[in-house]
């Protein structure tokens, strides 16, 4: 691995050096400069100037967005789907009387037991979804250390 610096301005005017291991060079350079490829600066000069725009507090937030819809899935044994609103992008769901699994795609889905993605019993997950007809199915599974399957709901908020 090789080295390299680059020397920039914060938020205050005041200098700051910001140091990059750049992966799959054979040797560390110290304080010798570095040949980085056309295509090695250009990622490297993009990645310090997003650093300068983050040590100045002018990071882009990107924020959840405000409920829009509220829905509850019924989650039992067997898999449940529901279908979002048209171009949602975004939800907030919880997990509610037992353990789950879930599964998010376009167009109906089935949720699996053994391989769909995991939620614990009040567990809160935001997630991305397809804006292109989204839907979420759950199925309810047993705690750890039981062989009990429970029943619970699924409470999905529709971020806008």
């Amino acid at each position: 691995m090789a080295y390299t610096s680059k020397t920039l301005k914060d938020g205050a005017g005041g200098d700051f050096t910001a140091a990059v291991w750049t992966p799959g060079r054979d040797t560390d350079s110290g304080s010798q400069p570095v040949a980085l490829s056309t295509q090695d600066k250009a990622s490297l000069d993009g990645i310090l100037a997003r650093l300068a725009d983050l040590i100045a507090g002018r990071a882009p937030v990107d924020t959840l967005g405000q409920p829009t819809v509220a829905r509850q899935l019924a989650v039992t044994s067997t898999t449940s789907n529901v279908a979002l609103t048209v171009g949602c992008r975004r939800i907030s769901i919880r997990a509610r009387g037992c353990p789950m699994r879930y599964a998010v795609g376009s167009g109906a889905q089935t949720a699996d037991g053994a391989t769909s993605h995991f939620i614990d019993l009040d567990e809160r997950l935001d997630i991305s979804v397809p804006a292109s007809t989204p839907n979420i199915a759950a199925i309810a599974i047993a705690p750890w250390g039981s062989s009990t399957i429970g029943t619970g709901s699924l409470a999905i908020t529709e971020l806008g």
